[in-house]
């Protein structure tokens, strides 16, 4: 509605009003703050030739054969979100004639990623004297393959041009005047580095600053990555040839992105190597059946070393006491086969899981599995109950040895599996979690295919069955 009538409440007589509300003075996004003004932006020696400006800030041209315009164009601080406010309407009087648009610009201008922050309005009064009808019945488009619509045509592309470069000079000189002001918040960490490395660190920042496609949050966010990469030892090559470039361009921008994204893919790839390591001298003890305290302490922590789908879990201990009373009723406690188990109760959201390790050689029997099954609807009851606690997915998983020795059990540890208590030996979960992790591994190689560095680490580790 501004758009369309932003000029016709500026009418004598004449004003516009939704539910009681007059509508805006301009057409501009609401809450995106107007970073320039155009002409008032003009510094001096950038005005065009016999350009003067209105009371109103409005500038007054005139076309090459007397034609007399005004014109005003502002850019805002962040890119316009409603594509039907980007680019510059025509009015002739008080009515729209042509819906905003950037004069049937193409591509390869200057500061083009200007046009996404672009707003502005054209007075051509002149349009709607002509002998002929150049305007659209809709008032949505003017007909500018006409002689005289082609004048204001060719001016507004020479226009737009010109202000779309000054918009590409006045941003990068603005968040060189924000960097420099920020770069005081960096200082006790420059002031750390060497002379030379903090001339190149301050240089490439500035180069950052320079690109107009980034927004001034991502602008901080990057600025402050870059150095933290630097002083990390990290990124230096390419951080060096960004501050010997004059300018620096998005492409190197996403170079230097891309390279951090390898480094963060190899420092993830040597985390799961790393717990490849780890897997496989818990599989030592388990063949040797050791489970020491360090290992029980060790699983509680990092579950992810069992199956990376527990990485979000952590140990529940709200429910300590309700899992010691499951624990006598069932009469897990009182058995002597369940002596020297690992016991554990992890959560995560809504969900909690718990686990039960047998002793790595024991001969799982009925009495074992019923014993399982027993506690866990116990504990079940017993949380269920307490609803604040906000555990709502009950499941269960037993891990032991030789559980496919008695077929007679088979069917019972079917059926509970369907009730969310599942069962396991020791060599098939430590298999899987060894599977899992290597294909983990695998797919972070693709994220740097070409990279000698992960090639490097991935190799042996990525061929193991």
């Amino acid at each position: 509605m501004a758009r369309r009538f932003v000029l016709a409440q500026q009418a004598a007589n004449f004003r516009i009003t939704v539910n009681d509300f007059d509508l805006p003075p301009e057409a501009a996004p609401l809450g995106n703050k107007i970073e320039f003004v155009f002409p008032a932006a003009y510094a001096e020696g950038e005005s065009p030739e016999g350009l003067s400006i209105t009371d109103n800030g409005w500038g007054r041209e005139t076309l090459t054969e007397g034609e007399e315009i005004e014109w005003q164009v502002k850019f805002t601080e962040k890119p316009i979100g409603e594509e039907e406010l980007r680019g510059v309407a025509v009015y002739c009087g008080v009515k729209l004639a042509q819906a905003p648009f950037f004069f049937l610009l193409s591509g390869g201008l200057a500061g083009q990623h200007g046009q996404q922050y672009l707003t502005g309005r054209i007075k051509a009064d002149y349009l709607d004297h002509l002998d002929a009808d150049i305007i659209t019945t809709e008032r949505q488009r003017i007909n500018w393959e006409g002689e005289t619509a082609a004048r204001l045509l060719e001016w507004g592309r020479q226009r737009l041009k010109q202000l779309l470069a000054l918009w590409q000079t006045r941003r990068s000189e603005s968040r060189v005047r924000l960097i420099e002001a920020r770069l005081t918040n960096f200082s006790q960490r420059i002031a750390r580095l060497k002379p030379s490395e903090a001339k190149i660190i301050k240089r490439a920042l500035l180069r950052l600053a320079a690109i107009p496609a980034i927004d001034q949050l991502q602008f901080e966010e990057l600025a402050g990555a870059m150095l933290t990469a630097w002083e990390g030892g990290r990124l230096r090559d390419i951080i060096e040839q960004v501050s010997r470039l004059e300018t620096m361009t998005a492409e190197v921008l996403v170079s230097v992105l891309s390279e951090h994204q390898v480094l963060t893919a190899l420092h993830v790839a040597e985390a799961v190597k790393l717990k490849l390591g780890v897997v496989d001298g818990l599989r030592r003890r388990i063949e040797a059946r050791e489970i020491e305290n360090a290992v029980r302490d060790y699983i509680a922590a990092n579950p992810w070393l069992i199956s990376p789908q527990w990485e979000t879990f952590r140990v529940e201990r709200r429910i300590g006491n309700l899992v010691q009373d499951a624990l006598l009723e069932s009469g897990i406690n009182d058995d002597v086969d369940w002596k020297g188990r690992v016991d554990l109760t992890l959560s995560s959201g809504a969900q909690l899981l718990i686990l039960e390790f047998m002793r790595p050689g024991l001969t799982v029997d009925r009495s074992h599995i019923n014993r399982f099954q027993q506690y866990i609807d116990i504990l079940r009851v017993r949380v269920e109950a307490n609803t604040a606690l906000g555990l709502r997915d009950i499941t269960g998983l037993l891990v032991a040895d030789k559980l496919h020795w008695r077929p007679e059990d088979q069917g019972a540890l079917q059926r509970m599996a369907r009730d969310g208590m599942h069962c396991e030996e020791w060599r098939v979960l430590l298999d899987k979690a060894d599977a899992q992790w290597r294909d983990f591994l695998f797919v972070l190689a693709q994220r740097a295919p070409d990279d000698d560095r992960i090639k490097a680490l991935t190799a042996t580790e990525g061929q193991k069955k």
